[in-house]
């Protein structure tokens, strides 16, 4: 059985200024002003703990987790999944940085998304192509979005 192993951060971490913060609290302020104009106390609530969350989330570190690709499964940390749960895969490349991102089968579930070296992506392809069809796609809107505005 032939394993593919590499490291990688288990999300994509954006390094925020400070005014990346104080733009998220002017932008929490301006909310609530128009749900005070409103008088919607429920949106005002929505949008204290939208910030609140937003704030944390902005803080939170990857971990570096190991990514094993075999002939049964896809392990990423300490989880896993088999290959007949995987409708398909592709490469993205960014610059110098290169994805490989999973679809799984289920719905309502996101693509998952890995760094991976450059030397690695050739052999990744061929035993991926074994296990699933390889797409062509580029990044997707919601992780353009998310890169600008580094969450």
């Amino acid at each position: 059985m032939s394993e593919i192993i590499w490291e990688a951060e288990e999300f994509e971490y954006y390094p925020k200024s400070r005014g990346w913060y104080w733009m998220i609290v002017f932008l929490a302020f301006l909310l609530l002003l128009l749900a005070w104009w409103l008088k919607s106390w429920l949106m005002m609530v929505v949008v204290i703990v939208a910030a609140i969350v937003i704030v944390w989330v902005g803080q939170l570190r990857p971990r570096v987790i190991e990514i094993r690709l075999n002939d049964e499964k896809l392990r990423w940390g300490d989880k896993e999944l088999p290959w007949q749960s995987i409708k398909s895969f592709w490469f993205v490349k960014r610059g110098e940085e290169i994805k490989v991102n999973f679809l799984p089968n289920f719905r309502f579930v996101p693509p998952l998304s890995f760094k991976i070296p450059a030397d690695k992506v050739e052999a990744v392809r061929h035993l991926l192509q074994k296990k699933a069809p390889e797409e062509e796609r580029e990044e997707s809107l919601v992780d353009k979005f998310n890169r600008f505005l580094k969450i």
